[in-house]
C-alpha cells in the first residue's frame, strides 16, 4: 500500500471539486470519488484536508437541495469509529448553521433535519450545546403537532449542566421554555428546580432583559398556584418594573393587570416587615391609572396600622370579587384581614375584652381565640386568655433574669440615695 501524501490528496480534492462544479458531469461518480478521498484522509488523520473536503461536500449538497443524501452522510460520518473528533464537531456545527439560519418552506424537511441532527449528535459531549438547542426546536415541533406530553419530555432532557455552559440570555430563554411546559402539566417540583437555575444577579444583566419579563410572569404563576403569595407579589412587582413607564399609554391594560395581581398577592400574604416594605413600594409605584383610585385607598389601609373597618372591608371584598375567581383566595383574604386586625390590637393595647374585640373586628369569640392561639404558638406576640373573665392580656411577662435585673437596679438606686444622704449629713455636721 502506497504511503499517504497530503499534497497529492489536496490536489486530487481540488480536481474533483472542479469536476463536481462543472455542468453535465457525472455527479454520482465524482461524489463517490470524494467519499473515497475522505476515507483516505480520515485514516491518515489529515485533519485539514478532511475538514475542507467534508464542509465542501456538505455545502454542495445543501446548495443542490439534496437533503436526504446530506442527512444520511452526516449521520454516517459522525458515527464512524475512526472519525476525527474535531471533524465531527465541524460537521455538526455546519449543519446546525443550516437549521438555525434557514426558513424552511417544507416543514417535513425541517423536521427531518432536526431528527437526523439529534441522531447524529446523540451522546457526543463535544457538541452538547448544539444538541440542546436542537432538542428545544424538536420540542417546539412536537408542541405544534399537539404532542404536548412528548414535547415536555423532550425539553426536560436538556440538563442543568448543559444549560450552565450557555450564555446568560440563552440560558434564561431555555429555562423559560422549560418552566412554561412544566406549568402546563402542573409539574411544580420541576418548576421550582428550574426557577432556581436563574439567579437574581443573572436577571439584572442587560443581555437578559428580553427574557426577564417572561421569567417573572412564569415564577409568579407558580408561586400563586403554591399559595406563596409574598413571593408572587415580589415577582409581579419585578415584572411590573420590566415595562417602562414611557410605554404606559400603549400598554396601560397590561400594566394595570400586573399591578392589580401584585396588589392582590401582597394582601393575601402574611404580615411581616418585608410585606410592609413591599406594600409601601407598590403604593409608591408611579402608575398614573391608580393615582387616586380604590387601589391606593386599600393599600394605605394596610400601611396605616389602623383597624380595617366594615366599610373598608366591604370595598376590599368587592375589589377581590371582581378580579379573583378562586374562592380559596377570597377565604384567604378574610383570614388575612382578621389576622391584620388582631395584630393591630395586640400592638396597640395591653389587654382587651374578648366580646368587645369581636364586635370591633366582626368575628366570633371561638374564631378570635383560635387565631390568637396560632399567633402565640408561632411566637408572633405574647397573649394570655382568661376565658372566665373573658379578657386577653397582651403584656409580655418579664423573665426571671429581667425581674432580677430590675431588683438589682432598685437596690443600686437605693444605695446611691443613702450614700448621698449620708454625705450631705456629714457636710452639715462639719459646718
Amino acid at each position: 500500500m502506497s504511503q499517504y501524501d497530503s499534497t497529492r490528496s489536496r490536489e486530487r480534492f481540488e480536481y474533483l471539486k472542479e469536476r463536481l462544479e462543472e455542468n453535465g458531469d457525472d455527479y454520482q461518480q465524482v461524489f463517490d470519488d470524494l467519499m473515497q478521498l475522505e476515507k483516505e484522509t480520515r485514516f491518515a488523520q489529515d485533519e485539514k484536508v478532511a475538514k475542507e473536503l467534508l464542509l465542501f461536500v456538505l455545502d454542495y449538497l445543501w446548495g443542490q437541495e439534496r437533503h436526504t443524501t446530506l442527512l444520511d452522510l452526516v449521520v454516517s460520518l459522525t458515527n464512524k469509529r475512526v472519525q476525527i473528533k474535531l471533524i465531527s464537531e465541524h460537521i455538526l456545527e455546519r449543519v446546525y448553521e443550516y437549521i438555525e439560519n434557514t426558513v424552511f418552506d417544507d416543514e417535513l424537511v425541517y423536521k427531518e433535519y432536526v431528527l437526523k441532527y439529534l441522531e447524529a449528535s446523540h451522546g457526543k459531549t463535544y457538541c452538547e450545546l448544539y444538541w440542546a438547542r436542537i432538542t428545544v426546536k424538536y420540542s417546539e415541533i412536537l408542541y405544534e403537532e399537539d404532542e404536548k406530553r412528548q414535547s415536555f419530555d423532550e425539553i426536560m432532557k436538556v440538563h442543568t449542566e448543559t444549560i450552565g455552559q450557555m450564555s446568560h440570555d440563552e440560558k434564561v430563554k431555555i429555562v423559560n421554555i422549560q418552566m412554561r411546559k412544566a406549568l402546563s402539566f402542573e409539574d411544580y417540583v420541576n418548576v421550582q428546580i428550574l426557577s432556581r437555575k436563574v439567579t437574581p444577579r443573572i436577571l439584572m444583566l442587560d443581555e437578559v432583559e428580553p427574557f426577564r419579563y417572561d421569567y417573572y410572569d412564569l415564577v409568579s404563576t407558580f408561586f400563586i398556584q403554591k399559595g406563596r403569595f409574598f413571593d408572587a407579589a415580589q415577582a409581579l412587582f419585578n415584572q411590573l418594573k420590566c415595562i417602562s413607564l414611557e410605554d404606559e399609554e400603549e400598554r396601560h391594560d397590561e400594566l394595570l393587570e400586573i399591578y392589580e395581581n401584585c396588589m392582590i398577592s401582597i394582601l393575601l400574604s402574611s404580615r411581616d416587615p418585608e410585606q410592609l416594605n413591599l406594600l409601601k413600594n407598590i403604593l409608591d409605584y408611579p402608575l398614573s391609572q391608580v393615582k387616586n383610585s380604590i387601589h391606593k385607598e386599600i393599600l394605605r389601609t394596610f400601611i396605616k396600622k389602623e383597624i380595617i373597618t366594615t366599610d373598608i372591608n366591604k370595598k376590599l371584598e368587592i375589589f377581590f370579587a371582581e378580579r379573583v375567581v378562586d374562592s380559596k383566595q377570597l377565604e384567604t383574604l378574610k383570614q388575612r384581614v382578621l389576622e391584620y386586625n388582631i395584630l393591630i390590637i395586640a400592638e396597640s393595647y395591653d389587654y382587651g375584652v374578648l366580646s368587645d374585640i369581636c364586635e370591633l373586628i366582626g368575628t366570633e369569640i371561638d374564631t378570635l381565640e383560635a387565631k390568637i392561639s396560632e399567633f402565640v404558638i408561632s411566637k408572633v406576640f405574647y397573649a394570655r386568655i382568661n376565658q372566665v373573665e373573658g379578657v386577653v392580656n397582651f403584656v409580655t411577662p418579664k423573665s426571671n433574669a429581667e425581674v432580677m435585673d430590675d431588683y438589682l437596679q432598685k437596690v443600686r438606686t437605693t444605695v446611691e440615695k443613702l450614700e448621698l444622704a449620708n454625705h450631705l449629713i456629714n457636710l452639715e455636721q462639719e459646718e
